[in-house]
């Protein structure tokens, strides 16, 4: 039969070909996946800020621990809790919501 080496092999134009076509299809599907991921992550940080906007106006400051667990709070649970900010009464009531949602790890990608 052929007595064709690996190296012989890449050599082919063939293989150079299907080589740079299938490395620039990975490239593109990372550059896509890092796309989406970016407006992910810009749409949570929005709505984050959104929602400290409106706990400040209905509630005067927030502390640290509060700013920083609403800005890692993960998108759905931003969505509840803005649903739930004009019937907040008080910092204690915030406190209650935010202990009962805690903040989550990300899943792992991959």
């Amino acid at each position: 039969m052929l007595d064709l080496q690996m190296a012989d092999i890449r050599q082919t134009r063939f293989y150079q070909e299907v080589f740079a076509e299938g490395r620039e299809e990975g490239r593109e599907e990372g550059r896509e996946e890092g796309r989406e991921e970016g407006r992910e992550v810009g749409t949570q940080q929005g709505e984050a800020t959104a929602v400290l906007r409106m706990l400040v106006r209905r509630l005067g400051p927030l502390s640290e621990t509060q700013v920083a667990h609403i800005r890692g709070l993960p998108l759905p649970q931003l969505e509840a809790l803005l649903d739930v900010v004009l019937d907040l009464a008080d910092g204690a009531e915030l406190g209650a919501w935010l202990e009962a949602h805690p903040v989550t790890a990300p899943e792992p990608q991959g």
